[in-house]
């Protein structure tokens, strides 16, 4: 029952795009968006534990992917030759189906979330939540690209996850800083053991650029998070748009070398040049933004003290 495809009887060409929105829900660039904007402008150890918890969840989504290796709705599966294949609503989602990773994604959000600001008084922000993530799971189905089972065990081990981290956070108390450098290395020698997976390239780099960039910002710039509306929309602005000029930019140089390598050794050069990539990214989004929003703010609080006039001097009757 539960990996037979969805028959969608709502399907239309308004569904088509609505659900095509409906689904960046669960998409890695939504996620890292608003993992950044709490890191940045609310609650940065919150903000950390978010983006933990999505990398670390994304490489046991990609290992299950792996182990279990089903075919998308779309895709033949040898194994069932009467398969009845689906029609793919949009672009085709590389690698396999179980379990879905956007499900995955979007409850690994909204878990922490309702966990946070939720209670029996805001009982509407875990309604809200539930929505969310059901909404992400029904595009999922509608758009062809997972069954049944995909995005309920997605969303069941998203909520796993969050549960997890809410936990392992309390445990490494005021060294959250200093625990996560720990599994650097092991990311490091992974990779070296899996050259051809992409994604754990990715996540190498970008789980080193935060734990790095983290342990900086808290020991040597501990700048605060909390500003005016307005402030707090230039920091977001700077430091995602930063970010992401990081992340493309860097392929202009970077893709030559990769053209050069040879032939055989062309796939690592590139896998490398993705962690460098995300590496510094992370970085700059960890401890680059802070630096230069603390330098910042430092200068102009300087100026302001310049300009203005000093107090009168009191003057007594002898």
């Amino acid at each position: 029952m539960f990996n037979e495809p969805l028959n969608i009887w709502l399907q239309n060409n308004f569904f088509d795009k609505l659900m095509q929105i409906v689904t960046l829900g669960g998409e890695e660039l939504f996620f890292i968006a608003i993992g950044i904007a709490i890191y940045i402008c609310v609650d940065k150890r919150f903000g950390l534990r978010l983006i933990y918890g999505y990398l670390l969840g994304a490489v046991i989504n990609s290992a299950l992917k792996l182990i279990f290796r089903i075919p998308r709705p779309y895709a033949p599966d040898p194994s069932r030759p009467d398969k009845e294949l689906v029609p793919s609503i949009g672009p085709e989602t590389d690698g396999y189906s179980f379990p879905s990773g956007h499900a995955n994604a979007a409850s690994l959000l909204a878990a922490p979330l309702c966990m946070r600001f939720g209670s029996k008084k805001r009982w509407w922000v875990y309604a809200l939540g539930a929505l969310v993530v059901a909404a992400v799971m029904f595009s999922r189905l509608y758009l062809g690209q997972h069954y049944l089972a995909d995005v309920l065990v997605g969303a069941l081990t998203g909520v796993l996850y969050a549960i997890a981290f809410k936990y392992l956070f309390v445990l490494m108390g005021d060294r959250e800083h200093i625990f996560p450098l720990i599994l650097i290395p092991i990311f490091i020698l992974a990779c070296v053991f899996s050259p051809e997976n992409k994604d754990l390239f990715v996540v190498t780099g970008s789980y080193t650029g935060i734990s790095v960039g983290y342990f900086i910002e808290k020991k040597y710039i501990n700048a605060s998070e909390k500003a005016v509306w307005w402030v707090q929309l230039i920091k977001l602005v700077f430091t995602i748009g930063i970010a992401v000029a990081i992340k493309e930019g860097f392929k202009l140089f970077l893709n030559p070398i990769i053209s050069a390598a040879p032939l055989d050794g062309r796939t690592v050069v590139e896998r490398i040049c993705d962690l460098f990539r995300y590496l510094c990214a992370a970085l700059w989004a960890a401890a680059g933004a802070f630096a230069c929003i603390k330098c910042a703010a430092g200068f102009l609080k300087k100026r302001r003290a310049k300009k203005e006039p000093p107090p009168p001097e009191k003057t007594g009757l002898c």
